[in-house]
């Protein structure tokens, strides 16, 4: 029962030490800070339907996260979103599904004409 709470607290404790980054190249832009890696993404929300679905984020290169606490507004399938994530480092997840990150800063893609 401890460990469990340890494993529900301990993404709670990350999110609240953490930081925005400064913006760069949304598709490229990996930076650091305290030894994780910080990525700024563009790409879009997906609706996962593995144990019992969850909402994951595709980028355009193809990489999947799985986002901690995506906000209410975002849980919508194909989303298009500009995000800057934070690799949550040892985080491990029955989902088995994408690189588990916390959200540093998301905002929606504004649909941009061809």
């Amino acid at each position: 029962m401890r460990y469990r709470m340890t494993l529900l607290l301990l993404p709670l404790l990350l999110l609240s030490g953490c930081a925005l980054a400064a913006q760069t190249d949304p598709s490229t832009d990996f930076s650091t800070q305290e030894g994780a890696a910080i990525m700024h993404v563009t790409g879009k929300i997906v609706f996962i339907p593995l144990e019992g679905g969850f909402y994951g984020i595709i980028a355009d290169d193809g990489r999947q996260f799985d986002p901690l606490g995506l906000p209410e507004e975002f849980r919508k399938d194909s989303l298009p979103i500009r995000a800057v994530l934070k690799e949550v480092e040892g985080a491990v997840s029955f989902r088995m599904w994408g690189t588990i990150v916390e959200i540093v800063k998301i905002e929606k893609k504004l649909n941009t004409p061809r």
